[in-house]
């Protein structure tokens, strides 16, 4: 997986778009939201949980890429340190990772380094993708074609909104 070219990919995907590329708040208030949508297709056992938990990856790296950091580069510095806790469960990780993503808005907001939070909850997603038998390459590309298919409307305060039949949006 070339961490970089994706984190590049999903941000071009969000310009062309013209979906949040500025708001950090916004963006990990969403990554938070999209934790709890891929836990509620897990604990489901809904067949869409590996999209979901791809939408939280393309989340994290998108972040990464708003907030100036190349989650490749964090990765690689916070992996040494890093360790999966010993009692690790699906919903445990998934908690922790909800937490990382908090911990990156807190880290934002004091002017400190959110790329280690990224890059914490990257190798959360990664273990959990292990952990669940998800092939996250796999689930990532495919989602990223979805995307990259899709087209918005906007309503009326602006917000993107999903247009599920082609050529809907105006």
């Amino acid at each position: 997986m070339n961490l970089r070219a994706i984190q590049a990919a999903a941000v071009a995907n969000k310009v062309a778009k013209g979906l949040n590329t500025t708001d950090v708040p916004l963006e990990i208030a969403l990554l938070i939201g999209e934790v709890g949508e891929a836990f509620t297709a897990w604990r489901r056992g809904e067949p869409g949980f590996d999209l979901e938990l791809a939408d939280t990856f393309l989340f994290n790296v998108g972040l990464a890429e708003m907030t100036g950091h190349d989650l490749h580069a964090e990765v690689e510095r916070t992996a040494p340190h890093w360790r999966q806790p010993a009692d690790a469960s699906v919903p445990l990780q998934f908690g922790l990772l909800a937490t990382r993503a908090t911990d990156a808005l807190t880290a934002w907001l004091e002017n400190q380094d959110v790329g280690r939070h990224l890059a914490s909850a990257f190798l959360l997603l990664v273990a959990l993708a292990e952990m669940t038998g998800v092939d996250l390459q796999d689930a990532v590309e495919r989602k990223m074609r979805i995307n990259q298919a899709r087209t918005y409307r906007r309503d009326d305060r602006g917000v993107p909104i999903k247009v599920t039949e082609p050529g809907a949006a105006r």
